[in-house]
């Protein structure tokens, strides 16, 4: 596996004897240069302790047991944490009896360390599609969703995850009619969430984490069953919007969401399945063959991780106590082993992250690899063409001032589709732009195209093509076709929006002689506005069209806007309620009216004042009741926001530990701690003064059963 600096490292040594007919004590010391590297012991129920002896049997199958081998933690530094070396090498010395032998380890290059985005996204499904049925809401405030925020960490090549969550107070556009049972159902639910990541993104709301995932979570009671069984999660291919059901399933060491989780991002990074199972994918090999995403090399017999002999284990992540586990969990290549990990693209549990999975997360994210991992994953990354195709979207997004975000949905099988929703946009922040196309050009980059062509075209009133987007990349979970959302730079003279399939039109949005048009009567310049207050418009058609409505706040004085409500048909609706909408002396509201082509906006005559939010602070790490071996570097991390702020850092964030201050910042690593139980707290100040604290318990070096309790971790590789 390729190293990643940020993510704590841990090395498993094992040592035999020759030959093999008693056990051996041996001694293990590890050096770097002068500096002594302490060495653990875990397993078997102990507490993990801190030695320089462990007892190495002559069977080799006791490979499996933790206690009959050492664990050496590497240091932060070496990592590039509060430091950079990008290479290293270490002594391993090792004794036993009369006997010495020493080794000179060396690790190779640590790649630079990267980070994920996500706004996870609870939603509203009504059972069944049916809004007469029961509503089913996800809380992200339920124990399954803390296990699974640790997924991405546990299984990809990131150092940190940055994350926040649409308040489920805000969603009024969320109580949904998606009936997940049906192919139609699972895509809406996926296109909505592009929809309003999209709505987002262009009005600026995420700024400061513009290359973000949206994940929506469904509710376990949600009836998801199909002909072929349950679907647990539906992703774009690639892209960046997931749902995922939140199960909080466990087996061992395996955790249904964090899986589920990590599955559904590395489909957004352009992985799609591999055929663990013959009948996951309608049409896909044989068990153990490539599928589009794995080339010819990629053959490992029954599923199994690696080409490496199936003795070879894989150890787990170094973090296990947050998934409340004791000990690591020892994995096996070997698919017939009770202890067997099988690949994180595969559905055939438990799963763990092949080492040519993880290069493929590499190659998406822009990172090197290994030469024997690429051979394994098929292929190398063209940054010329990548380039090339990133700067020609970019050209095209940039040509004009007016854009359009279009929705629908084509099924290549039936060769059929539609346009769903469209909205003209006058004032699109400059950095969604770029993003736009850096998506655009990572999915024409993609292995998946469908046969016929299929495109979104402008065109003017004879019929002339004034822009086309090609749509044969689009693909959904590996298929190709589905839903999309598409920004598409507004042509002048257009009078037609139409999908196409090889020329034939599928659908289109046409101009009408007249406009709609929309006013807002409330709220008022100066109004003190509370949840529940009423936003009231009048609006109309000149020729008699359906309106729908959407509503956007600002915080800032319209500078930059979030999406409320969507989709709406009457002329009101109540300001929502919940911790993450922005408070403000300097609030607008804006409305857009939509008769499916033309739009028409009205924003609030001054400006009105929202209450301000108190700022919010999470820890990440260590756990609640966690239990730090002595020895170790103490790593703190965390992390602050505040609706009105944003992402809170530095001086904002501070930390101590029993009332003393020990750190600030997001992330802090304290060393020659005393053994004993300490409070820990981080206090988030935002910039009005007020402050708000995260605590709990912790326990250095006094080997304590630790509890899960956190929400986001610092990644580690093993």
């Amino acid at each position: 596996m390729e190293l990643i600096r940020g993510r704590r490292t841990v090395l498993r040594v094992y040592v035999h004897s020759t030959p093999y007919s008693v056990p051996v004590i041996t001694e293990l010391r590890a050096w770097r240069g002068q500096t002594r590297i302490p060495t653990w012991v875990y397993g078997n129920g102990r507490i993990p302790f801190q030695t320089l002896t462990t007892t190495v049997y002559s069977d080799p199958a006791h490979r499996l047991n933790h206690w009959h081998a050492a664990w050496i933690d590497l240091p932060l530094d070496w990592t590039g944490y509060g430091g950079a070396e990008p290479a290293t090498q270490f002594d391993l010395t090792i004794y036993s009896g009369e006997t010495t032998s020493k080794h000179i380890i060396l690790l190779g290059e640590w790649q630079p360390a990267t980070s994920v985005a996500i706004v996870f996204y609870p939603v509203t499904i009504y059972q069944h599609g049916d809004p007469t049925q029961p509503a089913y809401e996800y809380s992200v405030f339920s124990p399954s969703f803390q296990s699974m925020m640790h997924g991405a960490l546990r299984y990809h090549p990131i150092s940190y995850q940055n994350s926040t969550w649409i308040d489920p107070a805000e969603r009024g556009h969320y109580a949904a009619s998606y009936d997940l049972r049906t192919p139609q159902g699972r895509d809406a639910l996926l296109k909505g969430l592009a929809w309003d990541r999209a709505w987002n993104m262009y009005g600026g709301r995420h700024r400061s984490m513009p290359n973000n995932h949206y994940v929506g979570l469904v509710h376990p009671m949600v009836d998801t069953q199909s002909p072929q069984g349950q679907v647990l999660g539906l992703a774009a291919t690639p892209g960046k919007v997931a749902w995922i059901k939140m199960t909080g399933l466990r087996h061992l060491w395996h955790d249904q969401g964090a899986w589920l989780l990590a599955h559904e991002l590395a489909h957004n990074y352009g992985l799609l399945h591999f055929p663990c199972l013959q009948s996951e994918t309608p049409g896909v090999p044989a068990e153990g063959q490539a599928d589009w995403t794995w080339p010819a090399s990629y053959r490992y017999p029954n599923c199994s991780l690696a080409s490496a002999d199936i003795t070879g284990y894989y150890g787990l992540d170094t973090h296990f106590r947050a998934y409340g586990y004791t000990e690591p969990w020892v994995l096996s290549n070997d698919p017939t082993s009770p202890q067997a990990a099988f690949p994180l693209m595969g559905y055939r549990p438990p799963n763990w992250i092949a080492p040519a999975e993880y290069c493929r997360i590499m190659l998406a994210q822009g990172l090197e690899c290994s030469s024997a991992n690429l051979l394994e994953v098929g292929r190398e990354a063209n940054s010329d063409v990548a380039n090339s195709r990133f700067t020609e979207a970019y050209r095209s997004l940039t040509s004009t001032e007016e854009h359009w975000l279009v929705s629908g949905w084509f099924d290549p099988d039936t060769a059929e589709g539609q346009i769903d929703q469209m909205r003209a946009f006058d004032d699109v922040d400059p950095s969604a732009l770029e993003q736009v196309a850096r998506e655009l050009a990572n999915r024409e980059g993609s292995e998946l195209r469908t046969d016929a062509l299929y495109s979104l075209a402008q065109v003017d009133g004879g019929g002339q093509v004034l822009h086309q987007r090609d749509l044969s990349s689009v693909a959904t979970e590996g298929v190709p076709g589905g839903s999309f959302v598409e920004a598409l730079p507004k042509q002048p003279g257009v009078s037609a929006v139409q999908l196409l399939v090889d020329g034939r039109i599928l659908d289109e949005r046409t101009a009408s002689s007249g406009a709609p048009w929309v006013t807002i009567q409330e709220p008022i310049a100066g109004q003190l506005v509370q949840p529940g207050t009423k936003i009231r418009w009048s609006a109309g058609d000149d020729d008699g069209d359906d309106l729908e409505f959407d509503v956007c706040y600002s915080s800032d004085g319209g500078d930059s806007w979030q999406l409320l409500a969507s989709g709406l048909s009457e002329e009101q609706w109540a300001f929502p309620a919940g911790d993450l909408v922005p408070g403000s002396s300097h609030g607008r509201l804006r409305v857009v009216a939509s008769d499916g082509f033309n739009c028409a906006t009205a924003e609030t005559d001054g400006e009105f004042s929202v209450p301000f939010k108190r700022p919010l602070a999470w820890i990440t790490s260590p756990a609640a009741e966690q239990e730090i071996p002595p020895g170790q570097d103490l790593l703190l991390t965390g992390t602050g926001f505040d609706p009105e702020d944003g992402n809170l850092v530095d001086g904002q964030l501070e930390w101590s530990m029993d009332g003393a201050v020990v750190g600030h910042g997001e992330q802090v690593s304290l060393s020659d701690v005393v053994p004993g139980s300490y409070w820990l707290e981080l206090q988030a100040r935002d910039s009005s003064g007020d402050t708000t604290r995260d605590g709990r318990l912790i326990h250095y070096g006094l080997y304590r059963i630790p509890l899960p309790a956190i929400s986001k971790l610092h990644s580690s590789t093993q």
